[in-house]
This record gives C-alpha cells, sequence and structure tokens, in this order.
C-alpha cells in the first residue's frame, strides 16, 4: 500500500502505539520502508487476506482523519509560551488532550517567537486558540504585575542615594 511518507509518524504513533494496536487488533505484520529507500511511500502488511484489508482500512481512516484537520497559526506572547507548557510540558499535554489537538511552539532560530501552530480538527482548533489566548490574556497581566512590583521593591540606585561625591543626600 502507498502512503505519502509525511502520514507515516502519525501512523506509528507516540513509541510506536497506534501501530503496535492496529497489528494487534487484525494479527498483522506491517513494515515501514527503511529510511532512504527507493519508495519511502510503501507501507508493507502481511497476513491473512481479510486481516490486512481491515489493517489498511484502519490506516486510511487514520489518514482520512490527518487530511480533514486544519492548521492554524496563533500569536501568543513568547514570554507565557514556558506558563503555556508547565513543568516538563504537562500543562500543554493536558491541553492538547482537553481539546484533541497538536500544539507546535517555535524553535529558538524561529523568525517569529511568539507564532504557535495548532492543529487539529476545526472546531476544536478553535476553541483551542480561545482557551490559548484566555490564558495568555491571564499570564500577562500576572507578567505586567510583576514586573511592577519588581519595580517598587527594587533597591534604590547609587546615584539616587548620593550626591556625586561620595556623601548621602539628608543628613550630614
Amino acid at each position: 500500500m502507498e502512503l505519502d511518507a509525511a502520514y507515516h509518524p502519525k501512523i506509528i504513533g507516540r513509541r510506536g502505539a497506534v501501530i503496535t494496536k492496529i497489528r494487534q487488533d487484525h494479527d498483522v505484520q506491517i513494515q515501514f520502508p527503511e529510511k532512504g529507500s527507493e519508495n519511502p511511500d510503501m507501507i508493507t502488511i502481511t497476513g491473512l487476506e481479510k486481516d490486512t484489508m481491515a489493517a489498511r482500512d484502519d490506516i486510511l481512516k487514520i489518514v482520512s482523519d490527518l487530511e480533514d484537520m486544519v492548521t492554524e497559526e496563533v500569536m501568543i506572547d513568547h514570554r507565557v509560551h514556558p506558563r503555556l507548557i508547565g513543568s516538563r510540558g504537562r500543562a500543554i499535554r493536558k491541553i492538547m488532550d482537553d481539546f484533541k489537538v497538536d500544539i507546535r511552539f517555535p524553535n529558538r532560530t524561529s523568525d517569529n517567537p511568539d507564532v504557535v501552530m495548532v492543529t487539529g480538527n476545526e472546531d476544536d482548533v478553535f476553541d483551542c486558540k480561545e482557551h490559548l489566548l484566555n490564558l495568555e490574556e491571564e499570564y500577562l497581566q500576572d507578567v505586567n504585575e510583576q514586573m511592577l512590583m519588581d519595580q517598587y521593591t527594587r533597591a534604590p540606585s547609587r546615584s539616587w542615594e548620593n550626591n556625586g561625591r561620595g556623601e548621602r543626600r539628608g543628613r550630614p
């Protein structure tokens, strides 16, 4: 069966979970092409004919679902990305699970560090985008409040304390 190599990672799934389930459900062997092979799109399914057809149908369903997905760019201030991601990515994984979407943050060398990509079903992407923008607004308020507090709690500068000759102003 030929299938665009771009879909292979999604069919394989995280740590092979998706492809392993298909193999077990249908008692088939599924082989993906080696990197650099002549035909990188060819997937080989081996087993009884009815089982291979059922496995093929499961794979084609995954591809169909992937083709129905949309990807949206969301502009989110890069200063709040760490809070969205959370400790070890827990917060962002929860958001992705809750909204059934995939969220990708820009890498350090990106031209625009604020662009976040959200991929999934159109309605789910819209809902997730709205949620992320609300979180950004909340977090930015916290960032601004923290900057204001830092400004007030910072030690006064030397030029304010001294009159330029090493003497303190005010008291002799």
